[in-house]
């Protein structure tokens, strides 16, 4: 029904606008690693920015240690439905000693690049 699109549309607009000028929305949107420790390791590329930026990422993953080496990467288009998303998650098996290397480059539409790094020896 086309009232009921057009008043999601006023509403996600409002909502956005509200956290746009409560300070929850970078003016500039940012990218991120957001990593969690564990067994495994997981990678999680995150950008915010307002609702319809877009843009492109890679994601790669990178470990190296006893048991050798391993990469992983990922990315594509992006445009954001909502002010904060997880694009895509990574995750790889570790042991003591191993030593991960992460990086994230969003191309955004604009022509700006964001990049995060991440390095870290397994302890």
């Amino acid at each position: 029904d086309r009232a009921a699109m057009s008043a999601g549309a006023v509403l996600a607009a409002i909502l956005g606008g509200l956290a746009f000028g409560l300070g929850l929305v970078p003016s500039d949107p940012t990218a991120r690693i957001e990593v969690t420790r564990g067994p495994s390791y997981e990678a999680a590329a995150v950008v915010e920015g307002e609702v319809g930026t877009s843009g492109t990422y890679t994601l790669v993953v990178d470990r190296e240690g006893r048991s050798g080496r391993s990469r992983s990467q990922q990315g594509g288009a992006f445009s954001l439905s909502s002010p904060i998303e997880t694009l895509s998650i990574s995750r790889v098996g570790v042991s003591h000693g191993d030593v991960l290397r992460m990086e994230l480059v969003v191309e955004w539409a604009d022509g700006s690049t964001d990049t995060d790094t991440f390095s870290e020896t397994v302890e």
